[in-house]
């Protein structure tokens, strides 16, 4: 120790020993002259183990080569790094503990000597009240400024954690349904304490496990002076990889019962403090108050969207209803007007007919009309029965390998008179090599007729449509484009819906139902492909396009059979047992019949049909399913059951579905025919079945 000037003593020493404050002097070195005996108080160690030491012995580690630098910087240019008068900085205990301090700094010359002295007030009792009041009122200011639950957790987590200086703070949400804590947020001071609280979301914590867990179990503040030392820590493997030694929890409280749990953690050694706990369990009542506030606020604001969102799904419901009521009032009427206005046609022709001499030309252009105007009703029934097999999941579809170009070349031509009476070019494109498809071709070609039919409809006079196939990769593209009307943007979500029209007022320049292009895309799905349409509004065209999936394998195409029309004679020598209930139609076949040359017994009923059988055996029966007393099928199993080699039979009948057909076979008709029939395609199918049975 160097030698002090005994005039040195002299002078201060009855004032220092009799300070409050530490009174500490060293020399240019920074090493310890003279301290006086309320440093031994405050820094916990003896005066002889001060003196001779460096001054850095009572700072933290990280303090230490600032010093240094700081000192030398002065002695060599006489700038201060701080200012020397009522500054705030932390010193170090013997035990480690870090003391707050508040130190004023002087200079003095001894001889050739420069030395400092530093008089250090211990206010760590004053800081660590202000820290406790800085804390609880960054709480509450947070809950005062903050409306919403979720952003409050981590303002408030941060206000402590800044407060008190603890470097990270999570917050545990009590999940009562699971019986668990589950983080629900968080605060770190820095990024790199950020991967504990990523580790800490993977645990949830029953009661009493964990530090979140005993607060929960005793709903009071848990301190852990160094989580080292704790045995029931499971996250201490990753505190000590993040370098955390001190951990404190309290319980977050509402209605006595612990909501929450909030936790900090700081890289420091922080010895338990009963105040601290006491501020703690506070703000812990408060924040319980505010969330349960908070929490009842947002279920009030979640019922009223809820109630918001059922007044509104009912007002929607009630307007579907009544759009659902409209579209159907005006199926029915447009329903009326579809099946009037060729009746009316019908009717009036068959009454000219009837009453006057009409020249042979008129008389074939009313059966003409007739004609056509009967198939057009054929066809609307035919709609409605299949949308309605679809909607009830009844409509199966027949598989091919069949070849698409002949098909839709087919079925062109259906559609070329009408295109032609409106001078309509009608074009069909391809590719050159076009594959196989695995389709039903009857509903195939019902779904291009009803793309083509359309499109004739609505392309006006002297118009175009083009028909394209094309191999999409693995898929068939159909595409049908026309010149036509168009469809507007408002109207195009809906072109595919069943009984939707862009215009279904008494004004209207097109019939229809409104199902054709329904059933097109329900048939097309039952394909497993696609319907898609184009336009770009009115009166400029429109594009359907229609995809269907490509088989895994080639196919050959079968070849197509040339269709059997009877001719005058082909049942010459015939007889047939007809049984119709209804007279009209019974005496129109029996009529047809025998203009190709069949004998035509006729029975109105079952018991009529068993008579006449009974009489003489007809070559065939024809029958209706749908009678009164006895119906079709229990005609033919009386049949059956008379003779050993009973007639082949056919059923003729207005039940046309699919089951309607199975059912007939499986009874023993060897053919199923629907009303209305084709004349010439009942003589064929008679002639067909006498041939095999011969």
């Amino acid at each position: 120790m160097e030698h002090v000037p005994q005039n040195f003593e002299a002078r201060f020493r009855i004032i220092a020993e009799t300070a409050a404050d530490a009174i500490i002097t060293i020399d240019q070195d920074s090493t310890i002259i003279f301290v006086n005996a309320a440093a031994e108080r405050i820094f916990g160690y003896s005066i002889t183990e001060m003196l001779g030491q460096p001054i850095t012995m009572l700072m933290p580690e990280y303090l230490r080569h600032v010093h240094k630098e700081a000192l030398w910087r002065y002695l060599e240019t006489g700038q201060r790094h701080i200012n020397w008068e009522g500054i705030e900085l932390p010193g170090l205990h013997k035990s480690g503990r870090a003391i707050c301090l508040e130190i004023s700094f002087g200079e003095f010359v001894a001889g050739t000597r420069r030395l400092f002295t530093g008089i250090a007030r211990d206010v760590t009792q004053r800081t660590h009240e202000q820290r406790l009041k800085s804390a609880y009122s960054a709480a509450v200011r947070v809950l005062a400024e903050y409306p919403s639950s979720h952003s409050v957790l981590r303002e408030t987590l941060s206000a402590i954690c800044r407060a008190l200086e603890w470097k990270l703070g999570i917050f545990w949400h009590a999940d009562t349904a699971a019986d668990a804590l589950r983080l629900a947020a968080s605060w770190c001071e820095r990024e790199e304490w950020s991967e504990f609280v990523r580790q800490s979301e993977r645990f949830s914590f029953k009661k009493g496990i964990g530090l979140p867990g005993r607060v929960w179990a005793t709903k009071q503040p848990v301190w852990i002076l160094e989580l080292s030392d704790d045995r029931s820590f499971p996250r201490l493997a990753f505190a000590k990889q993040h370098g955390l030694l001190s951990g404190a929890a309290f319980p977050v409280i509402a209605r006595h019962e612990v909501i929450a749990v909030m936790e900090f953690f700081s890289t420091e050694i922080e010895s338990p403090d009963q105040e601290l706990l006491d501020t703690f369990m506070t703000i812990g009542y408060q924040m319980g108050q505010y969330l349960e506030r908070t929490y009842a606020q947002e279920a009030l604001r979640r019922s009223e969207v809820e109630l918001h969102r059922l007044v509104e799904s009912e007002v929607q419901a009630r307007r579907q209803a009544e759009a659902a009521n409209r579209m159907k009032d005006e199926f029915l009427a447009v329903l009326s007007h579809e099946l009037r206005t060729p009746l009316t046609a019908v009717f009036g022709w068959v009454q000219m007919l009837q009453s006057r001499t009409i020249d042979p030309a008129t008389r074939e252009k009313a059966l003409e009309v007739i004609e056509r105007n009967i198939r057009l009703q054929a066809q609307l029934v035919d709609d409605l029965l299949n949308l309605s097999q679809i909607v009830t999941g009844k409509l199966q579809i027949r598989r091919e390998i069949i070849d698409p170009f002949q098909l839709i070349k087919t079925t062109m031509e259906t559609v070329i008179p009408s295109a032609d009476a409106k001078q309509i070019s009608l074009r069909l494109e391809k590719d050159v090599q076009l594959p196989a498809i695995s389709a039903d071709p009857a509903r195939l070609q019902q779904i291009v007729w009803n793309l083509l039919s359309n499109a004739v409809k609505f392309t006006p006079k002297g118009g175009s449509i083009v028909v394209a196939l094309r191999q999409l990769r693995t898929e068939l593209q159909i595409s049908v484009s026309d010149t036509g009307e168009g469809i507007s943007p408002e109207f195009l979500p809906q072109v595919f819906n069943r009984f939707s029209q862009a215009d279904a007022s008494t004004t209207r320049r097109h019939g229809g139902l409104g199902l054709g292009l329904a059933l097109v895309r329900q048939l097309i799905e039952l394909h497993g492909g696609t319907v898609t349409v184009e336009s770009a509004g009115l009166n400029k065209g429109s594009t359907f396009a229609v995809t269907l999936p490509l088989p895994g394998v080639p196919a050959k195409f079968p070849e197509a059979e040339t269709p059997h029309v009877p001719i005058g004679g082909a049942l010459e020598g015939v007889k047939v047992l007809l049984v119709e209930d209804e007279a009209d139609t019974r005496e129109m076949i029996a009529f047809g019949l025998q203009q190709f040359g069949a004998s035509v017994a006729q029975a109105s009923s079952a018991a009529e049909a068993l008579h006449e059988f009974a009489s003489a055996v007809p070559d065939i029966l024809v029958s209706d399913i749908g009678m009164t007393g006895m119906d079709g099928y229990q005609l033919l199993e009386r049949i059956q059951s008379q003779t050993p080699q009973p007639p082949p039979a056919v059923a003729l009948t207005a039940y046309a579905t699919l089951a309607d057909k199975e059912r007939a076979l499986r009874s023993g008709f060897q053919a199923h025919l629907s009303k209305p029939i084709a004349l010439s395609e009942l003589v064929s199918v008679v002639a067909g079945l006498l041939k095999r049975a011969s």
